[in-house]
């Protein structure tokens, strides 16, 4: 096909953003489940190793603090979202990597969903972080819509 050369570069780097964002999404979901069953060896390997970070165990120090003032679960559901994001991000990174319509359609939807999440976060608080991610999910959202019109218009 003759878009998928011209497009290709552009959707290989989309699939790795959503990659990333499924594994930052898996990681968060560990670490939720570690600070509730902190007997499990894995979660005990990594605590030690974060542990010895003088830039990390504060940030983790207060967030167990915040954990602490939920219920396990609250802490459950939280977990089960993240889990459930990432798998959504891992399909979306797939099927873009493959050049998949749906996978497309599937990453215009979730990036609305995030772009209005981050925007009522932007609105209730300014962040230049948060404008950043916003700016970057727009121009994924714009470069994904323009793929899918030259797509149907070559069908």
């Amino acid at each position: 096909m003759m878009y998928s050369a011209k497009y290709f570069l552009g959707l290989k780097v989309i699939a790795c953003f959503k990659l990333i964002r499924g594994i930052g999404a898996l990681l968060l979901a560990f670490s939720l489940y570690c600070s509730t069953a902190s007997q499990w060896p894995a979660c005990q390997a990594g605590a030690h190793f974060l542990s010895n970070s003088n830039v990390i165990a504060p940030l983790l120090l207060s967030a167990s603090e915040w954990l602490n003032s939920f219920s396990q679960s609250t802490v459950f559901g939280l977990i089960t979202a993240a889990l459930a994001y990432s798998a959504i991000r891992f399909i979306e990174a797939v099927g873009i990597f493959l050049d998949k319509t749906w996978a497309e359609y599937l990453a215009v939807l979730t990036g609305l969903i995030s772009l209005a999440a981050i925007g009522r976060q932007f609105l209730s608080q300014y962040s230049g972080a948060l404008m950043i991610i916003a700016l970057v999910n727009i121009a994924v959202l714009i470069y994904l819509v323009a793929v899918l019109i030259i797509k149907r218009r070559r069908n």
